[in-house]
């Protein structure tokens, strides 16, 4: 090749390395008046490329060369004329939460785009996510709650306590009082959004205290930690809940620990978001292909763990084994709670189609939920503890206006769920010689 040839293919590639960079950041950076230019540019230099160069003897590149910059020049219409689509899938969430079926009117577009609007909400550089959490020292867990903070998430200001926890200061040296935590993930945490909202944990609080007379007052502590699983929850309770001397520890997972039913850890699939993108047209193919890989990792995943083992002797169960004797070693009663969830394998299938525009594994979720609930039932009847089962008049209630989305509770499901927790620890107080509790008649605890 001459040294002219040499120095014309050198500059085109640096040519279209230094616009290639453009349309990318452009592109994720939402820029477009920078990613439309750069986009012409690029393919420009391509075609350009091709048909001043030897590149041009290779069958079939000319052609493609000449589409890509057709592509390019187009674009911009074709962004304009998907964007006058009136259900198409948006990455901002609309100001009227769309959080249930029936809030949707069946919508699954308006539900996946609230979903985007509500998660960007707590996951946003000011949100409360980042306002709560700092880096957990030691390196185990995700992260800690920071002690004396406080997160603003849509209309609610959560206050991380003077301990670590989600709720009110309390003393750390507990002298005449009986503690019971609240372990598990987010839907223990709970989902906030208006300032009079309680936790399901404050709710039970109240109904303890309204409806039981005891020796000891009893206060319940929610040692709610999102993103979380068995693993950490264990570690968790080992490192900052025993110190405080618990009494009961009531446990509550919902999904975070799908993944550890089998005999090794998996690495959950990282979840598809639709993001703002330069081009719309673009970004909801870029949505598309993750979204396609998503559903195919997760279909994996789920013939892995569940199809290759018996779940009795999954990393999972081996966990929830070791903190029920951690608990017992410690006398800290334990109560085990099953998982419900807003859609089962009994409801609609328009339903279920429905939730999973914005999960797209809600098939393996309905279906690793219902593994995890028997298999917590085999737990509790091998270690002789209680368990509440919180599925009757809350699972499957999609039409009932009980979840924020799947997992997560409105204020309806909260309160539900919390009566569900107290009908079944009220057996559990009035059988401890050390509480001396009975329920107080119904109208004073009205």
């Amino acid at each position: 090749m001459k040294p002219s040839a040499i120095f014309r293919v050198g500059a085109f590639a640096i040519l279209v390395t230094g616009t290639g960079y453009l349309v990318g950041h452009a592109y994720v950076a939402d820029q477009k008046s920078l990613f439309y230019p750069a986009v012409v540019a690029l393919s420009a230099s391509i075609f350009l490329m091709v048909r001043t160069t030897r590149l041009r003897e290779i069958s079939g590149l000319g052609m493609t060369s000449r589409i890509c910059l057709l592509f390019a020049l187009l674009l911009p219409i074709a962004d304009w004329v998907y964007q006058l689509q009136p259900d198409k899938p948006v990455a901002v969430g609309p100001p009227d939460p769309a959080y249930s079926f029936r809030a949707a009117k069946g919508n699954p577009e308006a539900f996946s785009a609230w979903w985007v609007y509500y998660t960007n909400e707590w996951t946003k550089p000011d949100g409360a996510q980042a306002q709560i959490q700092a880096p957990d020292p030691q390196g185990t867990l995700p992260y800690v709650l920071a002690p004396n903070t406080r997160g603003r998430f849509f209309q609610h200001t959560y206050h991380i306590n003077n301990l670590g926890f989600n709720g009110d200061d309390f003393e750390p040296e507990k002298i005449n009082e009986y503690r019971i935590f609240a372990i598990g993930d987010s839907p223990v945490f709970d989902t906030l959004m208006q300032d009079s909202d309680r936790a399901w944990v404050d709710m039970l609080q109240s109904s303890i205290n309204t409806g039981l007379t005891c020796d000891r007052p009893i206060r319940v502590i929610n040692a709610g930690l999102p993103g979380s699983s068995i693993r950490h929850s264990l570690e968790l309770f080992r490192r900052r809940i025993l110190p405080l001397k618990p009494d009961l520890a009531l446990i509550y997972n919902a999904t975070g620990s799908l993944t550890l039913i089998g005999t090794e850890e998996a690495a959950a699939p990282t979840v598809p978001r639709r993001a703002v993108r330069a081009s719309a047209l673009v970004g909801e193919l870029e949505y598309r292909w993750l979204h396609w890989r998503y559903v195919r990792a997760q279909r994996q995943q789920s013939q892995t763990i569940f199809s290759k083992q018996d779940a009795d002797n999954s990393v999972f169960a081996g966990l929830f084994r070791e903190l029920i004797q951690l608990s017992q070693e410690n006398k800290t009663a334990v109560v085990l709670a099953t998982a419900s969830m807003a859609v089962t394998a009994q409801s609609p299938s328009e339903v279920i189609d429905f939730y999973g525009r914005a999960f797209a594994n809600i098939d393996w979720l309905i279906f690793a939920v219902d593994i995890q609930n028997e298999l917590l039932s085999k737990l509790a009847q091998e270690a002789g503890v209680p368990l509440i089962d919180t599925r009757p008049g809350i699972a499957g209630e999609w039409d009932s206006d009980l979840f924020v989305d799947v997992v997560h509770f409105t204020r309806k499901g909260a309160n539900r769920l919390a009566r569900r927790m107290f009908d079944g620890l009220v057996p559990v107080l009035e059988q401890d010689p050390a509480l001396r509790c009975a329920t107080k008649p119904a109208s004073a605890s009205e």
